[in-house]
């Protein structure tokens, strides 16, 4: 009789805990890649834009916005339009309404990817700031 080849078993379960591990090591180190590839970031439009809606839509300020006649832009330095299309947000606005918004776009530095958006909501006879908030998004 030819003698039979035999596994041990402590190998084998060495040698799975080491492929095991040596998977875990290179997963780990390649997660945000692999998540990258799975869930690509939205990009800093979709965002704005998604942000506008809800804040457009919020119990606390849909009676301001629905009142709103005209919306300002500015960009604050200047350079920053390149990397807002802010024309691809659609804003209502109420022809009547008795407001007017100013978005305000701001980077303070170049090398920061921080912006800030800074909402402030004017009376439109008396020019007077009604309301004021802050969002931030990063580039």
């Amino acid at each position: 009789m030819a003698p039979m080849m035999q596994f041990k078993y402590t190998n084998s379960k060495s040698l799975y805990l080491i492929i095991l591990l040596s998977i875990s090591i290179i997963f780990s180190f390649y997660e945000k890649q692999i998540e990258e590839l799975l869930y690509p970031p939205a990009s800093l439009n979709e965002i704005i834009k998604s942000d506008l809606k809800q804040i457009s839509n919020s119990p606390n300020l849909i009676k301001f916005w629905e009142q709103i006649s005209e919306f300002n832009i500015i960009f604050s330095p200047v350079e920053i339009k390149e990397n807002i299309r802010i024309d691809s947000v659609e804003l209502e606005v109420n022809r009547s309404g008795a407001l007017i918004a100013e978005l305000n776009f701001i980077n303070s530095n170049k090398n920061d990817p921080l912006i800030i958006l800074q909402i402030s909501i004017f009376d439109k006879k008396t020019k007077n700031k009604i309301l004021e908030f802050s969002r931030s998004y990063s580039k």
